[in-house]
């Protein structure tokens, strides 16, 4: 599929660390450039960051659902972990598929950490939450159409909860 792993810190024999960025906002929001990156401010700390790329959605992932990209987890946890158990680190929705693959795989899994890990799912107003559910019903057509549905049109759902939530983040 379109699923990488990408190593920082292949040249060493550090200890590797797995980092799981959101499905949306892709991996490299950990890496966002050689001055500005989580991924190689690990590695220059003695860890072995392996990051999980999402890439974008092919055909092998058209169908998918949240446990065929938790079972890629486990491929990469496979990797990661083969000298023992190892630190897992989620980002965002990562943080969710972070703690699905803690689960499943406990054992090979000895630290975990979320950032911005939405955790907090209610509804506090019941007429947004309304509005929400009919835009995204009228995104059907497209997603019917392009067959998936382009990660421009979800941020702009998140746009839609708090219009100023971006300003205040950063």
């Amino acid at each position: 599929g379109s699923t990488r792993l990408l190593d920082y810190g292949a040249d060493t024999g550090n200890r590797p660390v797995l980092l799981i960025p959101s499905l949306i906002n892709r991996g490299y929001i950990l890496d966002l450039s050689q001055a500005c990156s989580f991924a190689r401010w690990l590695a220059a700390q003695g860890m072995r960051p392996l990051l999980v790329d999402w890439g974008a959605p092919g055909p092998a992932e058209q169908n998918f659902g949240l446990d065929q990209y938790i079972a890629r987890l486990e491929r990469g946890l496979d990797i990661a972990a083969k000298a023992g158990p190892v630190p897992v680190l989620g980002y965002c929705m990562g943080g969710l598929l972070a703690m699905a693959l803690a689960v499943r795989r406990q054992v090979d899994i000895d630290r975990l950490a979320l950032l911005a890990t939405p955790w907090d799912f209610h509804a506090p107003n019941p007429a947004t939450a309304l509005r929400l559910s009919q835009f995204a019903a009228a995104c059907e057509p497209l997603l019917a159409l392009q067959g998936v549905l382009p990660v421009d049109v979800i941020q702009m759902l998140f746009f839609s909860l708090d219009p100023f939530l971006g300003v205040r983040k950063f």
